[in-house]
């Protein structure tokens, strides 16, 4: 992808069909260039890392269980804590993790 140097905006490649011209136009600004050779890059894209947004590993430490059935393997106990996730006049969500096989499930899915 290429951006105009003008208005830093998504440049748009044209083919002029009578003239057999290449050009980089903007569509926003005046930015017109002639392409005159091969335009490539190559880029290696490295994904964003994600914010664990449940606390990590240390979230389910201390906390309190209670008889709730795991949708994974119907172990009827489970480990929970609250956690606001929605504006602060909404309830707090509740997360659960299976004592037996670790599933995390919430009472908003």
């Amino acid at each position: 992808m290429w951006f105009c140097p003008c208005c830093g905006n998504l440049i748009h490649i044209e083919i002029s069909h009578a003239g057999g011209t290449t050009h980089f136009r903007c569509l926003t600004s005046p930015f017109h260039k002639l392409i005159t050779e091969k335009v490539s890059k190559k880029m290696k894209l490295t994904p964003k890392k994600v914010d664990d947004v449940l606390g990590g590993e240390d979230a389910m430490k201390n906390v309190d269980k209670t008889k709730e059935t795991c949708p994974e393997c119907a172990h009827e106990w489970a480990f929970f804590r609250m956690q606001q996730t929605r504006s602060a006049d909404e309830a707090a969500t509740r997360f659960y993790t299976c004592e037996k096989c670790s599933h995390i499930w919430s009472d908003a899915s």
